[in-house]
């Protein structure tokens, strides 16, 4: 089962990258957007961001995390964002480059790699605005940059 959203609403070219879920929540996130969770950038909890995780590879089976943490139920849909470039910079970041510009050490993203099942080359986070650690901020993916979903 399959269905796109519509017509986009965005003007300009945009960045497309893939969220995967479980089935049964599609229905909330289309209608409200992709809320954000934890980006940890080490072991401590009071260090790290909001945003939303993505990844720039649309296969399922490439969805390591998912079977590596139990989650495997989680790729049961994908849904497609079309992040608009007036959005960028500074919003969104590829992990690995955001790990390096804040300082992550080695052993925090080997530990992240292993814990997603590897392919962290391919991740992405989308930060809320405020770019503040922990701000308490929730701006997550609107509805309206969702293009396409696909219960897998």
């Amino acid at each position: 089962m399959s269905a796109p959203i519509g017509e986009s609403i965005l003007l300009g070219p945009t960045r497309t990258l893939w969220h995967f879920t479980y089935p049964e929540r599609v229905d909330d996130i289309v209608a409200e957007g992709l809320y954000v969770t934890d980006i940890p950038t080490s072991p401590t909890q009071d260090q790290g961001y909001r945003g939303v995780w993505l990844t720039e590879d649309p296969n399922p089976l490439a969805q390591g995390w998912a079977v590596s943490s139990g989650l495997d139920g989680k790729r049961g849909a994908r849904i497609t964002v079309d992040i608009p470039h007036h959005a960028l910079p500074g919003i969104l970041y590829r992990w690995l480059d955001l790990a390096k510009a804040v300082g992550v050490e080695d052993f925090w993203l080997d530990a992240m790699n292993e814990a997603g099942g590897g392919g962290q080359e391919f991740w992405y986070v989308y930060i809320s605005r405020s770019g503040a650690p922990y701000s308490g901020l929730e701006e997550g993916i609107p509805a309206e940059w969702i293009s396409f979903w696909e219960i897998l």
